[in-house]
């Protein structure tokens, strides 16, 4: 059964661990999965960050939530605003594979705000079989691309 990203947030919020980290000063500023072209999204990793203590504290959340670790943020991180992620994950993923002739090996779908573009967005990487990635800023409001580029994991720049 498909996960939804404001089901999987809601759930987290149930938790202990997430309310008490809330309370500290802590928002949630992404969230991510991964899956195969032919799988369904059954969980979110999800980011909480301070801005004080300049550090994000991760949860895995699928049927439970499970606290997996804190560590240093490398830059400044601005709130995803849920409401602004109005299209599904599936809707953006598709807008992305529009005209996508490669074989996809992997899907990392990543909500969040980007600050270049100023917006909530999905960010889908299209992984292809040579480790190379297409990435795809979809708009979170609507079934738009706003950005793309090509990334080699292979190639040094």
């Amino acid at each position: 059964m498909v996960l939804r990203l404001k089901q999987a947030v809601l759930r987290a919020e149930k938790n202990d661990k997430v309310d008490s980290i809330k309370k500290q000063g802590y928002f949630l500023v992404s969230a991510f999965t991964m899956l195969a072209p032919d799988e369904e999204i059954c969980g979110w990793k999800l980011h909480y960050y301070n801005p004080k203590r300049r550090d994000i504290h991760s949860f895995m959340v699928e049927k439970d939530v499970i606290y997996e670790n804190v560590s240093p943020a490398m830059s400044e991180s601005k709130k995803l605003n849920l409401d602004k992620i109005r299209i599904l994950a599936e809707d953006a993923i598709e807008e992305a594979k529009k005209g996508f002739e490669d074989e996809v090996l992997k899907i990392m779908l990543t909500a969040r705000f980007d600050q270049e573009l100023g917006k909530n967005v999905w960010s889908v990487n299209l992984v292809r079989k040579d480790m190379s990635i297409c990435s795809f800023a979809v708009s979170g409001e609507e079934k738009k691309i706003l950005s793309k580029k090509e990334i080699s994991l292979m190639k040094r720049r």
